[in-house]
């Protein structure tokens, strides 16, 4: 039942299995999500998750300088997270 959900939950977003959730979120690819925790590792910071990521304030995201500081899709990022 577990792999029936994890199955329907990867096909409807759009993942593959073992894929970082964040991909989920506008505007993220690989390199993004590379980036996104390297900086992390850089704070020493351990949790990497998409949750950590949307708990973060929409002004400590930004100067996380993703997307090469790229104002349209750091705003469509903010839509959702």
């Amino acid at each position: 039942m577990k792999d029936m959900i994890e199955f329907s939950q990867h096909f409807i977003q759009g993942l593959w299995f073992g894929s970082d959730a964040l991909l989920q979120l506008p505007n993220f690819t690989n390199d993004e999500v590379k980036t996104y925790k390297r900086i992390l590792k850089d704070h020493q910071i351990i949790e990497g998750s998409i949750h950590t990521f949307c708990k973060l304030e929409a002004d400590k995201r930004a100067k996380l300088g993703l997307f090469g500081d790229d104002a349209a899709k750091l705003a469509q990022l903010e839509e959702v997270a």
